[in-house]
């Protein structure tokens, strides 16, 4: 048999196992708790960048589904413009007819007389009778003078002995520069 003699030994060894288990203990939860909230602090910020990339993708998918719009839009635009173009064509048409009845009077010398007068884009052509050789020349001379004709042909002059008055009939044509000739659309894209 064994007599202890000195029992605080064994009790502080046993004091000492009791402190180191419980130390062993309190680092075993600390390093836990570190693992766990490191771990939350991870689950947080992966969830804050899955919700930033989230709002990334639905700002893309709105910014695209706006960009398609604009689209549509411009495409409107450039429609209505091309038919406001047109419209604007067509009203700068609208005065040939005034410009070439204009026109007419200030060339036409006194004696001649017209019988038929054609337009067609911006060709002109012009049938008549004048009593003389003279009153013709004025006549081609007035328009080589004017600087809005181009092209100025003559393609007959028939003198009718028979007739009393004016008795010499031509035929002329020339082009008119100030003539605005619209381009349909059909035009454009066979331009294109």
């Amino acid at each position: 048999m064994r007599i202890n003699l000195l029992p605080w030994r064994a009790q502080a060894q046993r004091r000492l196992e009791r402190v180191f288990i419980l130390q062993t203990f309190m680092v075993v939860v600390c390093a836990l708790i570190t693992v766990l909230m490191i771990t939350q602090w991870q689950q947080h910020w992966l969830h804050e960048q899955q919700s930033r990339h989230q709002q990334l993708e639905q700002g893309i998918e709105q910014f695209e589904h706006t960009l398609a719009r604009f689209a549509q839009q411009d495409e409107k635009r450039r429609a209505l413009q091309s038919r406001l173009g047109l419209v604007n064509r067509l009203q700068q048409q609208r005065n040939n007819v005034t410009a070439v009845l204009n026109f007419i009077p200030t060339v036409i010398p006194p004696g001649a007389y017209l019988t038929r007068l054609v337009q067609q884009e911006g060709q002109i052509s012009l049938e008549g009778w004048v009593t003389s050789n003279a009153e013709l020349a004025r006549l081609l001379a007035a328009l080589e003078k004017q600087s809005d004709v181009s092209g100025l042909n003559i393609d007959t002059v028939i003198t009718d002995e028979k007739v009393s008055g004016p008795n010499k009939r031509f035929k002329l044509n020339f082009s008119l520069t100030r003539y605005v000739a619209p381009q349909l659309p059909g035009d454009q894209e066979e331009e294109s």
